[in-house]
């Protein structure tokens, strides 16, 4: 057209506001020519850490001298300033370990820089590519709303917590879960998690399934033990029988060490021990008591009761007969003249 014409422009806030979020405007343009199709103004964003909404604010264009050849369509334009400042979330730890009577695993982060504004990400517990913990067995698999509040301090911690299954079965193997935070637009994620780690408390407690067993006449008396909860391994129970009253067995008595299995399985199924009730004569009473378990990890304990009686009567035998002939050479040479009754003269150890 072959003229010129003055502009002036200038910003208006909006949601941004002049300084704090950009620069403001407020000036005439040098004198454009009217064959000049485009014009540049440069408004001066202000940089901060703090993770905050998009923003926006306006710049208007207005001539300076009013022509009627000359109109300005549109006489603004609206500028969004996109935040993309990350806040960097930080885990505590890099494994996180829960007791399983804990009934939750508590996972915590710290975030840095400070947010003007709530940010929102995602927690979620999962079970390992090579399963370990399972869901809903071991641990329950969720999605949780993790929420920065504004004017977080980076020393403070931010948690969620998920739910541990305490299934009361001993002797279990620890297992392990893990823990995945889902990607977000202001959110970026400093550390990975490894897992969360679960560590079985429940204990096991053996014990004789009574705590007195009596047998009647020669043969064989059971002494059986079990145990309080399930286990998912074998538990390996030693016993030790002793005279409690000076009885005679064997001739010359010695205590006598028993061993049995409780094996891995539910509770409650006894696992019982043979006691040779033949070898004792007269009335005797005996104590058995439970003196080593051992398993492969776990908590084992001894329970009540943990000792318990074996009282043997054979019937065969005179209760005096018990201290005055039960002695291996006497009962031989007794045995021999048919004068002690051979059941007796067994229980000494004597063959007749």
């Amino acid at each position: 057209l072959g003229r010129t014409v003055l502009l002036h422009v200038k910003t208006r806030d909006g949601s941004a506001i002049a300084s704090a979020n950009y620069i403001s405007i407020d000036y005439h343009l040098p004198a454009m020519n009217l064959s000049v199709y485009e014009l540049t103004v440069d408004v001066s964003i202000v940089v901060n850490e703090l993770a905050e909404d998009d923003k926006t604010f306006s710049v208007e264009v207005s001539l300076i001298s009013p022509s009627s050849r000359v109109i300005i369509v549109p006489t603004s334009a609206q500028v969004t300033i996109i935040d993309d400042s990350a806040i960097y979330l930080i885990p505590t730890k890099a494994a996180f370990v829960v007791r399983e009577n804990q009934n939750q695993a508590v996972v915590c982060f710290v975030a840095a820089p400070v947010a003007a504004i709530p940010v929102n990400v995602t927690v979620v517990a999962m079970e390992d590519d090579v399963p370990s913990a399972r869901s809903p067995q071991d641990f329950i698999a969720s999605s949780v709303r993790l929420t920065i509040p504004p004017n977080t301090s980076p020393q403070s911690e931010l948690c969620v917590a998920f739910t541990i299954i305490d299934n009361k079965v001993a002797l279990e193997p620890n297992k392990t879960f893990s823990i995945k935070v889902l990607p977000s637009p202001k959110v970026v994620l400093l550390k990975p998690i490894s897992h969360v780690l679960i560590v079985d408390d429940d204990a096991v407690s053996v014990n004789f399934t009574s705590s007195n067993y009596t047998s009647v006449g020669s043969g064989y008396t059971s002494v059986c033990v079990s145990k309080d909860v399930a286990t998912t391994s074998n538990i390996n129970v030693e016993m030790t029988l002793t005279s409690t009253n000076g009885s005679c067995t064997y001739g010359d008595f010695s205590p006598a060490v028993y061993s049995t299995v409780l094996v891995a399985g539910p509770a409650g199924v006894p696992a019982c021990v043979t006691v040779p009730t033949f070898l004792w004569e007269g009335r005797s009473l005996f104590r058995m008591s439970i003196t080593k378990v051992t398993a492969a990890g776990g908590i084992v304990k001894v329970g009540a009761p943990s000792s318990a009686s074996v009282n043997v009567f054979n019937a065969g035998c005179l209760e005096n007969e018990d201290t005055l002939l039960c002695h291996y050479v006497l009962g031989t040479i007794l045995c021999q003249l048919k004068v002690y009754n051979q059941l007796c003269c067994r229980t000494c150890g004597v063959i007749c």
